[in-house]
């Protein structure tokens, strides 16, 4: 049999470090109802069980929580990740509100540095997700996974 790849190769850059830097962490994503969905449920638990906060977590009621299953071979190491989602991606309103939130109740002192890590896939709600961060919180470290530039990210950066 011949396998014909369609589609991009990604290099994966994988920096190990020792440990990551001390620190509360949270997760500002999009969820389902882990009340009313076990796989929710699974991925709160398994997010708090490392000591991640989940409460910033938009709560959508239509959708599934998204699954990739990665086929790989332990003879050459490649690697097949088959993805699906039929969940929506956060929008910039479902980010200012939580942000909102984080900032008047949650965050626990205003004179710590703060880091916010993005997953660069909707793109437009991202840039005005960062540039929403930049205005309101200047002195937050800023961070994004990018895995094909297609977009101008240098703004949001800034």
């Amino acid at each position: 049999m011949e396998v014909i790849g369609v589609g991009i190769a990604i290099i994966d850059v994988i920096h190990e470090v020792a440990a990551y830097p001390e620190g509360r962490c949270r997760w500002l994503g999009v969820s389902t109802d882990p009340e009313k969905d076990s796989d929710a449920a699974f991925v709160h638990n398994d997010l708090a069980a490392f000591g991640v906060d989940c409460s910033l977590a938009s709560i959508e009621t239509q959708g599934n929580m998204p699954v990739s299953y990665i086929v790989s071979s332990r003879a050459t190491g490649s690697r097949t990740i088959v993805h699906s989602r039929n969940l929506v991606e956060l929008s910039y309103e479902a980010f200012v509100k939580q942000f909102t939130l984080y900032r008047g109740e949650l965050q626990e002192d205003a004179s710590k540095p703060v880091w916010f890590h993005f997953e660069g896939r909707n793109v437009d709600a991202t840039q005005k997700m960062m540039l929403h961060v930049r205005e309101n919180m200047p002195a937050a470290e800023m961070s994004i996974e990018i895995e094909a530039l297609r977009n101008d990210w240098g703004s949001a950066m800034k």
